[in-house]
C-alpha cells in the first residue's frame, strides 16, 4: 500500500510569501512539522490504494483536471484547530467544493469514503509538533493579524510519500 494526497499549491510570490510565514513561525514557536509540504490546500487527505491502482488514480486526476477551468483562491486571516494546528484561512467556494466532490466521485472505487465531518480548507502553518503552551503564545498574535490574497489555480497536485517524506508524483493542468 502506497500513501497519497491531492491538492492545490499556490505558485510563485505567493508560494513564497508562505514559505516565509512558515518558517518565520517554525524559528519563534519551535513547530517544524509544517515545514515537510509545501503550502498547500488539501483537497483528498491522506490514503492508501495499492501500489498497482497508482495508474488508475494519475487518470482520474488528470480527467478531473482536465474538466475543470482554471478558479481564484480567496484566503482571509488566520484559523485554528486549538491546541495544536494554525492556519490560513480559505474562503470556501463553490468551485472548491465542486472539485473536491468531483474528485470523490470520480475516484470513488479508489478512495476511502468521502469524510463525513464538513470540509474546512486551509494553508496549514504550525501542525502536530506545534506545542500547547507555543499555540497558546502564537495564536493571540495570529488571530489578529491581517492576511488577504487572491490566487488563481490551474491545477490539481497528487503527492506520494516514499516513507521518509512527501513529494509532488503529479501536476495536472486544468482546461
Amino acid at each position: 500500500m502506497k500513501l497519497f494526497f491531492i491538492a492545490l499549491v499556490p505558485e510563485n510570490d505567493l508560494k513564497r510569501k508562505l514559505e516565509e510565514i512558515k518558517n518565520s513561525f517554525a524559528t519563534i514557536y519551535k513547530a517544524h512539522r509544517a515545514l515537510k509540504l509545501p503550502p498547500h490546500i488539501t483537497l483528498i487527505p491522506p490514503f492508501k490504494i495499492e501500489q498497482k491502482k497508482e495508474p488508475a488514480l494519475i487518470k482520474v486526476i488528470r480527467q478531473t483536471a482536465a474538466n475543470t477551468y482554471s478558479f481564484e483562491i480567496q484566503l482571509n486571516g488566520f484559523g485554528a484547530f486549538p491546541p495544536r494546528v494554525i492556519f490560513i484561512n480559505v474562503l470556501n467556494s463553490i468551485a472548491l467544493n465542486d472539485l473536491c466532490n468531483r474528485l470523490y466521485e470520480n475516484a470513488q472505487e479508489l478512495l476511502p469514503g468521502k469524510p463525513q465531518r464538513e470540509y474546512h480548507p486551509h494553508i496549514t502553518i504550525a501542525t502536530r509538533d506545534l506545542k500547547r503552551q507555543k499555540f497558546d503564545e502564537a495564536w493571540p498574535v495570529f488571530k489578529k493579524q491581517e492576511f488577504r490574497e487572491t490566487f488563481p489555480v490551474h491545477h490539481l497536485y497528487l503527492f506520494g510519500h516514499d516513507g521518509r517524506t512527501w513529494k509532488i508524483l503529479g501536476k495536472f493542468p486544468f482546461n
